[in-house]
């Protein structure tokens, strides 16, 4: 939930999962209903902030809709002017 919460672009920046509040949704998961130290928990927050977990299957998707987007615009990338493949390119490359 975390790693969808962090990484995924249809969630707005605004609403993205917080330190804070991951800590909050944690508290009373120990042993016993205890909470966990907050050094653990941020760990956790700052592995999963800093590298997202990836899935071959979701690899697979993504490669796909890329060659799907590349034939389509290939056959038609400039239109008004504004060439769709370079953009699309560079808004990837900055993802």
């Amino acid at each position: 939930m975390l790693n969808t919460d962090l990484h995924n672009p249809n969630i707005k920046p605004e609403k993205k999962m917080t330190l804070e509040s991951f800590i909050r949704n944690n508290r009373g998961i120990s042993v016993c209903g205890g909470d966990l130290s907050e050094e653990c928990i941020k760990g956790i927050f700052d592995r999963f902030q800093a590298r997202p977990l990836e899935l071959k299957e979701d690899d697979l998707v993504r490669s796909k809709v890329m060659v799907e987007e590349v034939s389509f615009f290939s056959t038609t990338s400039t239109f008004f002017g504004v060439n769709y493949v370079e953009d699309r390119k560079r808004e990837k490359f900055k993802k």
